[in-house]
């Protein structure tokens, strides 16, 4: 029998997505994922559901589990950032990485903050940075930083889009020299805070009370301090490590940079990662109706993939699959993470899982696989 439950969403309906759940269930008990927490809203209904446990044998999954999001930091926390700049003044599409970070190579082909955000920026997929250090015990953050500074780019920006961890760790370097502040504090100071995800704030009574003193308004934060270990969901056995991966982030090179690179390190519950993701609809309180549109628009007219600044573009490739519409945006994460929305349709999908505490190479078919069926169910045409 599926060790599953089902919490409700503030809207919910209990007859809401049966065969997106059934494919969650499906994908469960097919060894994609030790546990999984999906989101959807449809013309405001909307319905969460959480199967399986943290780990194959332990507690069933609870809805303010905190997942690492891996790439989905991208655009719920680094390009969330950049855009409060951009409306803030400090940072503009056209500034060069070269006058941001002089000291980067990567920079040295005059790539942009928008290049940067739609990955066409000339820079090679990862830097690996956790190959110069021997162990993890042995990573030196400055050291780390000097690597990735040192990182040349491969080709003159625009030429093509290829997807760059790397770039996203430098602009997360960079907004770090803007603000004044590690990626880690600005994201708690301008998006967590205003949102009510930080631990401090989502924690507090008075926000409890506010609940009608039981359901929180979700959670989001880099680093998870000790108290939060218990609700953070495991993923791999790290060889380089030596561990199980548990309240740290999972991405090596982000982890080399003390957890909160630009390209992975976020942490959140189902309820914040639908907080931060809702964000792109119309801007909400952090951000303006034109600067999300902005965001949602295509930045790479001719070349092999469609991205906005930050997000995925629905094309051939992407997890939506065929039955989304051309207006689809998102994106994903290594560790089993996706949030998607087609505002044509207005529907929203997200789906959290840790399937790669089952190692990265022996799920990712089988994460493709729940996506493709995932989003094709919720998509299925509403009687």
């Amino acid at each position: 029998m599926l060790n599953r439950q089902v919490a409700e969403a503030e809207d919910f309906e209990p007859s809401a997505f049966p065969s997106a759940r059934e494919v969650a269930g499906k994908a469960w008990v097919d060894g994609a994922f030790p546990c999984v927490a999906v989101f959807a809203r449809r013309h405001g209904v909307a319905g969460t559901a959480l199967i399986g446990s943290p780990e194959p044998v332990g507690a069933p999954l609870h809805a303010d589990a905190l997942f690492d999001l891996a790439s989905l930091t991208k655009p719920l926390a680094t390009t969330l950032l950049a855009l409060r700049a951009m409306e803030a003044g400090s940072l503009r599409l056209d500034d060069s990485l070269a006058r941001l970070l002089p000291e980067a190579s990567g920079g040295r082909n005059g790539a942009t903050v928008a290049d940067l955000l739609s990955h066409r920026a000339g820079l090679p997929p990862v830097p690996d940075l956790h190959r110069f250090f021997p162990d993890s015990l042995a990573v030196d953050r400055d050291e780390a930083c000097a690597r990735l500074l040192a990182v040349p780019c491969d080709r003159p920006p625009g030429e093509e889009m290829v997807y760059s961890c790397t770039g996203f760790l430098l602009l997360g370097l960079a907004l770090e020299r803007i603000g004044g502040l590690r990626l880690a504090l600005l994201f708690e100071r301008e998006i967590a805070r205003p949102l009510g995800l930080s631990p401090s704030v989502a924690d507090s009574p008075s926000v409890a009370a506010a609940a009608g003193g039981a359901r929180k308004p979700g959670m989001a934060t880099f680093r998870p301090s000790a108290d939060l270990l218990a609700r953070t969901v495991p993923t791999e056995l790290c060889p380089w490590r030596g561990r199980r991966v548990r309240g740290e982030v999972h991405d090596e090179s982000s982890f080399c940079l003390g957890g909160d690179g630009g390209n992975a390190g976020l942490f959140a519950d189902l309820a914040g990662t639908a907080a931060l993701f809702s964000v792109y609809e119309d801007g909400g309180s952090l951000l303006k109706p034109e600067t999300v549109a902005a965001a949602r628009g295509l930045w790479t007219a001719g070349l092999s993939r469609r991205r906005g600044l930050g997000l995925q573009l629905h094309d051939a490739e992407t997890c939506d699959g065929p039955s989304w519409p051309a207006d689809s945006y998102g994106h994903t994460g290594f560790t089993g993470t996706s949030a998607w929305r087609s505002p044509s349709l207005d529907l929203t999908a997200i789906a959290l899982t840790n399937r790669v505490y089952y190692g990265r190479a022996a799920t990712a078919d089988r994460i493709a696989e729940f996506r493709l069926a995932f989003h094709g169910a919720l998509a299925a045409p509403v009687d």
